[in-house]
This record gives structure tokens, C-alpha cells and sequence, in this order.
């Protein structure tokens, strides 16, 4: 990722559990799968979709994704909207299957057109994370224009993050013409629903601020006098323009070890893009250790971004053993910033009982009482 704000942290889908066979409510999870089986093979859909859902739960056989995967998509060629939608869930997150934002993308516009509501969350998720990617050029070629047209997909299904970032490229002619008006509009839907980053630069917009394009050479120059006497705001600063490539040639080298610098004086818009290159080996070695590192402590700093992907992480077994319970309390902490953490706690309520739900909250509220948010010097930048 080329920035903390994360929303492509792993996730575990929340897919349909499998139930037992119409005719056998007391059968046996092993009895349901032979059962299934034969079905399945015959060329029953939702058969298929069963027999998909009891691999990929390990329930009555061996938990197997990659037969998961196989049972749904036959089931999906006989439009079948869930397995569609499972399929989908697991391309966007990696479980089972090759990541690919893009087939995830084709699953959830088959599922929704087959008449699964809640496709339509989950494709305009997948649709914003994907413009993200291209946006910043991270595993992808970086294509602005790309990025423009799919944030402008979610930003008009409602998507508050895409409606800021197709603002915040307006206003810098990222992908599209520079526009205020346009910039404008797309952060006024954003901060209509109550997203802050976009209220912010709206105001900032509407005070002439953005009257003419900021030129970052400038910028990059400004920081690094500052960043070499060692202000950890500036660091920061220009640890991401090294990033971007934005006024300097993109070294991702370099960005580490000036956000490093900042990181380590606390900076918490520094520890969290430091805990995103370890964690995805930019400029770095890849390692999901230091990641969990960094991310806890910008996460203890307040930074929403590092909170979600801490607790993705902790729902994963990632960076450390799994534990989907203080992941849930990272997520709770961050879920009125963070779509992301919000989308994801919403699929967890599929596997998880009340019990654990409530715990995860509950210990958020106890971590939100003992630790008042120290304020951040870091300006929120156009993710």
C-alpha cells in the first residue's frame, strides 16, 4: 500500500454457513456433505453451493478452499447469486484463492444482479479499494484515470471515501481535469455524511486555499530543510512525497527512512505508512511482525487507518497469533472514521457469536476510557 489508510487489510468473509439437506434436519455433517455430493454432481446448484459452503467451513470434511472455490463456481455458472458472492469474498480477501480486486469486482456484479442485496456493499468496497490501488500504483500499473472512473463508480453508489478522493483529485487534476466545482460537489456528498477528512478540505477548498495547483517541487524542498532539522511532521511530509513521487523522484528507500525518523520521534501518520510498507515490503524487507509493530503504535496514537489494520491483522493470525477478539476491539475503535472497519466487523457478525461481538466492544470502550487520543501534528493528506 502507498498509504495508512488501509483498506485492503486481509479479512475473513462472512459467507453462509451450510444447512443440512431439506429432507434430513437431524443428518449428520457428514451425512449432509454425501449427501450434497451426489447432488452436486448431478448438476444441482444449490447443491453446489451447499457442498462449497461445508469445504469452506470444514464442516464434515477437511476445510479445503480450493474445493470451495471449484463448488461455487459451478454453482455461479448456473447463476447462483451467494456463490457468487462467496466467490467473491474470497478473491477480495486472498482467502483460498489468488487476490484479485477485479475478479472480485465481476463476482459481486454477478451476485447482485442475481438479487443478493448485500453484493451491493460489498462491490462498492471492492470497487474503492481497487481505485486505491491503481490510484498509488500498488501491485498494479498506476493509472489515475483508472482510479478516477472507479472511485466515481463508488462515490455515486454513496461511497463517502471515494466521494473525497475523486474531490481531493479534482482539485489536483489526478486523473481528471482539475475542477473546483467538481472537487467541490464530490466533498460536499462526502461531508454530508459525515466523513471529516472531507469536511476538512472542503473548507479549506471553499477559503481559497486550492486557488491555484500547489507545486510540490517546492513543497518537497520546504519539508526537507525542515525534515534534516529534524521535525517530525516534516519528515513525514516528505516520507510521502518520496512516496508519491510528487515533487521528487519516487524512492521508496528513502521515504522509509524518513518516515522511520518521524516514526520513531511518535508520529503517528508516520508509524502507520511505516507499518504499510512492512507490511507489503516497500523500500523495506516485507515483515508482518514490524508491520504489527508499527501499526500498534500509531494505532495507540489514535491514527484510525493503523487501527483498522491492526485488527485485520489480529482477526488473520497475521504479524502474530490470531486473535479475533482484540481485533474486534481495534475494529470498534476505528469503525466511526473507517468504512473499512465498519465492512468488516459487518462480516464477522456472520461467524462470530454475541458473545465475542460484545467482548469486542466492551474492550474497546475500556482501551477508549484509558487512553485519551493525544492530538496528531500531521495534517490529513488526499489518500
Amino acid at each position: 500500500m502507498r498509504t495508512s489508510l488501509m483498506l485492503l487489510g486481509p479479512v475473513i468473509a462472512a459467507l453462509a454457513l451450510a444447512s443440512p439437506p431439506p429432507a434430513g434436519a437431524e443428518a449428520s455433517d457428514a451425512e449432509s456433505v454425501a449427501y450434497y455430493r451426489k447432488e452436486a454432481k448431478g448438476g444441482d446448484a444449490e447443491a453446489q453451493f451447499q457442498l462449497g459452503a461445508y469445504y469452506y467451513h470444514g464442516r464434515g470434511v477437511d476445510r479445503d478452499y480450493e474445493k470451495a472455490a471449484r463448488w461455487w463456481s459451478e454453482a455461479i455458472e448456473q447463476g447462483h447469486g451467494e456463490a457468487a458472492y462467496n466467490l467473491g469474498t474470497m478473491h477480495a480477501s486472498g482467502a483460498g484463492v489468488p487476490k484479485d480486486l477485479s475478479q472480485a469486482i465481476e463476482y459481486f456484479q454477478k451476485a447482485h444482479g442475481a438479487g443478493v442485496e448485500k453484493a451491493a456493499g460489498a462491490l462498492v468496497q471492492t470497487q474503492a479499494s481497487l481505485a486505491y490501488l491503481y490510484k498509488t500504483g500498488d501491485g498494479v500499473p498506476k493509472d489515475p484515470v483508472r482510479a478516477a472512473k472507479l472511485y466515481r463508480k463508488a462515490g455515486s453508489a454513496g461511497n463517502a471515501y471515494a466521494q473525497y478522493n475523486l474531490g481531493v483529485m479534482s482539485i489536483h487534476g489526478q486523473g481528471v481535469p482539475r475542477d473546483l466545482k467538481e472537487a467541490s460537489e464530490w466533498l460536499r456528498r462526502a461531508s454530508e455524511q459525515g466523513y471529516d477528512p472531507a469536511r476538512s478540505v472542503l473548507a479549506s477548498l471553499e477559503e481559497g486555499k486550492y486557488a491555484r495547483p500547489a507545486d510540490a517541487g517546492d513543497m518537497a524542498a520546504i519539508y526537507r530543510e525542515a525534515a534534516e532539522r529534524g521535525d517530525p511532521v516534516a519528515q513525514t511530509k516528505l516520507g510521502l512525497l518520496y512516496r508519491e513521487g510528487a515533487g521528487v523522484a519516487e524512492d521508496d528507500v528513502r521515504a522509509a527512512e524518513w518516515l522511520h525518523k518521524a516514526a520513531e520521534q511518535g508520529e503517528p501518520e508516520a508509524q502507520a505508512a511505516l507499518g504499510t510498507m512492512y507490511d507489503v515490503g516497500e523500500g523495506v524487507a516485507k515483515d508482518l511482525e514490524k508491520a504489527a509493530e508499527w501499526y500498534l503504535r500509531a494505532a495507540e496514537n489514535g491514527h484510525p487507518g493503523a487501527q483498522f489494520s491492526l485488527g485485520s491483522m489480529y482477526v488473520n493470525g497475521q504479524g502474530g497469533p490470531q486473535d479475533i477478539t482484540r481485533g474486534l476491539m481495534w475494529l470498534n475503535l476505528s469503525r466511526e472514521e473507517m468504512h473499512s472497519s465498519r465492512y468488516l466487523i459487518f462480516r464477522l457478525e456472520g461467524e462470530l457469536s454475541e458473545e465475542e461481538l460484545a467482548e469486542g466492544r466492551r474492550l474497546a470502550e475500556a482501551w477508549r476510557a484509558a487512553h485519551p487520543l493525544p492530538a496528531t501534528s500531521a495534517d490529513l493528506r488526499p489518500q
